[in-house]
This record gives C-alpha cells, sequence and structure tokens, in this order.
C-alpha cells in the first residue's frame, strides 16, 4: 500500500512537473511572440530613422548649396552695382567734357 501511495505520489508529482512545464513553455513562447514582434517593429522604426536621416542630410546638403549660390550672386550683384556706378560716373564726366568742349568751340 505505502508504495501505491509513493507510487500514486510520483504520478502526481511528474503530472503536476508537466503541467507546469507546458504553462511554462506557452509563457516561453508568448514572450518570444511579443520579442520578436518588438524586435521587428525596432528594425522598421531604424529604417524609417535611417530615411529620415538621409533626407534630413540631403536637405542640408541642399540648403547649403542655396546659401553659396546666394552668396556667390550677393558678391556678383554688388560687383554689377559698382561696375555700372563706375561707368555712370565716368559716363557722366565724358559728358560733362563733350558739353563744355561744345560750349568752347561756339564761343569761338
Amino acid at each position: 500500500m505505502d508504495d501505491e501511495l509513493a507510487f500514486s505520489n510520483l504520478q502526481n508529482a511528474i503530472e503536476n512537473m508537466k503541467r507546469e512545464r507546458d504553462e511554462l513553455l506557452q509563457e516561453y513562447q508568448k514572450e518570444k511572440t511579443d520579442f520578436q514582434a518588438f524586435d521587428a517593429q525596432i528594425r522598421k522604426m531604424q529604417m524609417e530613422l535611417d530615411l529620415r536621416v538621409t533626407i534630413l542630410k540631403d536637405k542640408e546638403s541642399k540648403l547649403a548649396n542655396y546659401n553659396k549660390m546666394i552668396e556667390e550672386t550677393d558678391i556678383t550683384y554688388q560687383r554689377i552695382v559698382e561696375t555700372s556706378n563706375r561707368l555712370a560716373a565716368n559716363l557722366e564726366k565724358e559728358t560733362q567734357f563733350i558739353k563744355d568742349r561744345f560750349k568752347r568751340q561756339q564761343q569761338i
């Protein structure tokens, strides 16, 4: 009788361990599935981050190019204005010289 009781207790212990194992396996599989989903989400977010970084760097590069073009255009514009002012001043001098010369010739 004691052997039967011990055998029965052993079978119950084995069944309890199997049940605990099955519960642990289910928890493990659920956590593994959750982890895989989380990992996939992280990879997707990393790809999106990489894309946004690339887009941002491209825009920074374009902005730098625009700033350089604006600076160069402004320098060129200033040179044109200076040259135009010099030409206008020289033209004014030449015009005045011709007027003065014409007046002198009329006086003679």
